[in-house]
């Protein structure tokens, strides 16, 4: 899952959000005792929930369209064509201004919490908002704009129109794996938080 379900998967809860949105950028257990409690509970979510996804047969199976293509970078690109599927899902957005809000009370919750972004998201998150890539998800414009950003990120990678020609010759097929997985994905998130 990318940063949109992510954002959704925190359930409402806006220290958690921001966990959840930082989580890439915060490597190994020292730092999180720079956070407080919530922030940490968002950071560990979201490595329970790549644990989850990473796992998850849907998830695997998705790969399996991009692996020959895209080899280690295969989920990446599932990553991005699920937050187009999510942003789509009329389970979590009756419609376009119900996601609009939502990704504008994503980026509200970040820029309150400015001051303790991790430096390397700062750039990201900036461009992020500028440019409204999670509400964009939701066009192929803005699919497309998601899967040129891993390959312009990604080692060895330049390809980004192959990816695309997949996701669209198996478009139905990928959009049921990510129904899915998000199924399964919320149930595991509300046990997880229950415990912490």
């Amino acid at each position: 899952m990318n940063f949109l379900a992510h954002a959704t998967l925190s359930l409402g809860n806006d220290d958690i959000l921001f966990g959840n949105m930082i989580a890439d950028f915060v490597k190994g257990r020292l730092p999180l005792d720079n956070y407080p409690q919530g922030i940490r509970e968002g950071i560990l979510l979201h490595r329970k929930i790549d644990e989850f996804t990473d796992l998850h047969p849907a998830v695997l199976k998705a790969k399996n369209y991009f692996r020959l293509d895209y080899r280690l970078y295969s989920g990446a690109f599932v990553d991005i064509v699920f937050d187009h599927f999510h942003a789509n899902d009329p389970h979590y957005f009756n419609s376009d201004e119900d996601l609009l809000q939502f990704t504008h009370h994503i980026y509200h919750v970040l820029q309150t919490n400015h001051d303790l972004l991790p430096t390397a998201s700062q750039y990201l998150f900036l461009v992020m908002q500028e440019q409204n890539w999670l509400y964009n998800y939701k066009t192929f414009k803005g699919l497309k704009q998601g899967l040129q950003g891993v390959t312009r990120r990604a080692k060895y990678l330049d390809d980004w129109e192959k990816g695309f020609e997949i996701t669209m010759n198996h478009y139905y097929e990928l959009n049921q794996l990510y129904f899915e997985v998000m199924e399964a994905l919320i149930l595991y998130v509300k046990k997880e938080l229950k415990a912490f």
